[in-house]
């Protein structure tokens, strides 16, 4: 079999596409990861190719067998929650692929899995015994992919729930006048006791409108319109907005657009070139047959015997010669064609400043952006010489301010973001549990939230990080 192989890989070398052809020196060396990622481009490209199919399966399974083999090596050096991420990948990679396993390969990865199942519930026990329940769910799920099958696994899962029962009963006696904390625990009871009924108020600390007056001189009404719509639509974009909230944000804007435009004749220079001919005598290689004269013996018979005498003969022989002739050529000659043009400089600056009332708090809002723009126009037309018109006018002034609006609106996005940041990913007053995670919950609404201030919480607490968190409850 393995001749066989050798031969039919010998012989597609011969035609083949460039990643077919890489993907089998690479298996011949025994890089069977880096030969894979080629077959698998080889098999895109053609999936009809039985070679490629065949070579593409070949490869899987080599590369299975390399992947077992380090499972087990990590495993007996005691790295088991390597190895098992390592099991959890390849397990993802044997049905994304749909890798077809040999009796050898499946024997040796369901002995991995029982080994690894040990290191899964050790943990899980843990997880659960220090009442972290979330932080146990979150994993089943993670490799839930790898250990489905297993028999203990629903009796795992029932243990994590009950305790997720008991952690809701605890964690709720803390519950009010802490609306973000109150959020966290009504999803968490939700998933864990979803038969308690519970409701959120966190509503009632953000705000669902946005009351905006723009006023920029030079620009008109319907402009200024448009601008509030954009920070209005900023504002639902942040972590201040909710659409159930009865409150309303205040943002006061004044500034000014000025246009400025000049306009100049100025001398422009086009730089173009002609071809221009000129003779050029070049030799020519010719042939000719030139005539010479030899003297020949010539014997003939006669009535008085044999008779000889010299004749003379001409002949020709080739002689080369070269024959000058004109040749037209042509040169580069650069020329420059002067003529006037216009250009028109325009000069564009937008100044924004304001305040954002948010209930109790006041937030500052500037935003200035100049731009300059430079056109030069003319009407000469000369094709011959690649000189063309040039109409193409600068910006039309309110055109710019629709998109100086819309980055005004983005910048008042970030600072929205920002200053929640500033209020709430900081330590509380009360540093007791729901307080901090009040703290936590507030924080983490933002865009980009500083993850170690939030993550330290939720793995202390509940042995996730806020991402894994919101993976099994949903949002909150």
């Amino acid at each position: 079999m393995k001749i066989i192989l050798f031969i039919s890989i010998a012989f597609i070398l011969i035609a083949c596409s460039s990643h077919k052809k890489t993907a089998i020196k690479l298996t011949e060396k025994g890089l069977y990861e880096d030969a894979l990622i080629e077959w698998e481009k080889a098999y895109e490209e053609d999936p009809k190719d039985d070679d490629v199919k065949l070579g593409l399966q070949d490869c899987q399974e080599k590369v299975v067998n390399d992947r077992l083999v380090k499972i087990r090596d990590e495993r007996l050096a005691g790295k088991e929650e390597s190895a098992l991420n390592r099991l959890l990948e390849l397990v993802l990679f044997q049905s994304k692929s749909r890798v077809k396993t040999d009796f050898n390969s499946s024997t040796f990865q369901g002995k991995e899995t029982v080994a690894l199942w040990q290191h899964e519930k050790r943990k899980i026990r843990e997880l659960v015994e220090i009442m972290k329940p979330l932080g146990a769910e979150v994993r089943h799920r993670k490799f839930n992919p790898v250990f489905h099958s297993m028999a203990e696994a629903a009796s795992y899962q029932t243990a994590i729930m009950e305790q997720g029962k008991k952690q809701c009963s605890s964690i709720r006696k803390d519950m009010g006048g802490k609306p973000f904390y109150d959020s966290f625990v009504h999803q968490f009871c939700g998933f864990f006791d979803p038969g308690r009924k519970m409701s959120s108020t966190i509503a009632a600390e953000l705000f669902a409108r946005s009351e905006s007056k723009i006023n920029v001189e030079h620009v008109r009404p319907e402009l200024q319109n448009a601008m509030k719509s954009d920070m209005d639509q900023a504002f639902t974009e942040g972590p201040w907005f909710d659409r159930d909230s009865n409150k309303t944000i205040s943002l006061q804007v004044i500034g000014e657009y000025q246009v400025k435009v000049v306009t100049e004749e100025i001398q422009q220079a086009h730089n173009y070139i002609v071809k221009v001919p000129y003779t050029e005598y070049v030799g020519k290689p010719k042939t000719r047959q030139v005539p010479y004269q030899v003297r020949e013996k010539r014997c003939g018979m006669s009535s008085a015997g044999k008779k000889c005498h010299d004749i003379t003969m001409t002949k020709f022989r080739e002689e080369k010669y070269s024959d000058q002739q004109a040749v037209t050529k042509y040169r580069d000659d650069p020329r420059v064609y002067r003529y006037e043009a216009t250009k028109k400089t325009q000069h564009l600056s937008l100044l924004l400043s304001g305040e954002t009332i948010l209930g109790s708090l006041k937030m500052p809002f500037t935003y200035s952006k100049t731009e300059n723009e430079n056109k030069i126009t003319h009407d000469i037309s000369m094709p011959k010489i690649g000189l063309n018109p040039a109409t193409e006018d600068v910006s039309h002034p309110m055109t710019k301010f629709s998109e100086f609006s819309k980055a005004a609106a983005a910048q008042f996005k970030l600072q929205l973001n920002d200053f929640w940041k500033v209020q709430f990913c900081v330590l509380p007053i009360k540093r007791d549990f729901a307080n901090m995670g009040n703290q936590v919950v507030k924080c983490k609404r933002a865009d980009d939230y500083p993850v170690e201030f939030v993550d330290r919480w939720f793995i202390t607490h509940f042995g996730s990080t806020a991402k894994e968190a919101e993976v099994v409850l949903g949002k909150f």
